[in-house]
């Protein structure tokens, strides 16, 4: 089971790693692995959008980070920077909910 919450500027030093992670699947398709290897959101980035209020965070029934939603509000719409799942957590719906998680922001907040 996985819970979903807003991210908090102490979790923005973790969500590196989830994304680099996350990243490693496109060593598995030749014309997607340089996706492995290219560059992931830096901290400072991460804390503007948490600081925005518009990146979210999964967690594991051990309260660690698996997977984060990072968006920011362009004019009427929503636009999602980065989703990441760790590596191993991967297949499990935390992408699905944290989608799920931003969409119900997007229509609470007009």
């Amino acid at each position: 089971m996985f819970a979903f919450r807003r991210a908090l500027a102490a979790d923005a030093g973790k969500l590196p790693a989830i994304e680099r992670s996350a990243g490693a699947i496109f060593r598995q398709i030749a014309d997607l692995a340089w996706i492995a290897d290219d560059e992931v959101l830096p901290v400072q980035r991460h804390l503007a959008l948490i600081e925005k209020g518009t990146t979210w965070v999964a967690l594991a029934a051990s309260d660690e980070l698996v997977g984060f939603l990072s968006a920011e509000v362009t004019g009427a719409n929503i636009h999602i920077w980065e989703l990441a799942v760790r590596n191993d957590q991967q297949g499990r719906g935390i992408g699905r909910g944290l989608m799920a998680t931003a969409r119900e922001w997007a229509v609470d907040n007009g």
